[in-house]
């Protein structure tokens, strides 16, 4: 079981300290991107159309009972193990 639930209400407000520790548990656990989670390595003129479509399709989610994390800086690989794509570098 994981310290910190990804899935959280919508109505919650989380503290700042909540969100860092949210972020590092799913980078160390090296979680796939799937519906609620993406990696971007940087932001620059190349990536910032595909960030602002991340942002926007979190955003059109915002009605359902979970929070999307959109985490710059971190870089992104296929895990070899389980088969899955896009996970922390």
């Amino acid at each position: 079981m994981h310290s910190i639930s990804l899935m959280m209400k919508r109505t919650e407000c989380m503290e700042p300290d909540a969100v860092i520790r949210m972020a590092h548990d799913i980078v160390e656990r090296r979680a796939a991107e799937d519906d609620h989670i993406a990696y971007a390595k940087s932001v620059s003129n190349e990536t910032e159309g595909s960030i602002l479509e991340t942002a926007c399709a979190f955003a059109n989610n915002y009605m359902s009972a979970e929070i999307g994390l959109l985490l710059i800086g971190i870089e992104k690989e296929g895990d070899r193990l389980s088969g899955q794509r896009a996970v922390p570098a």
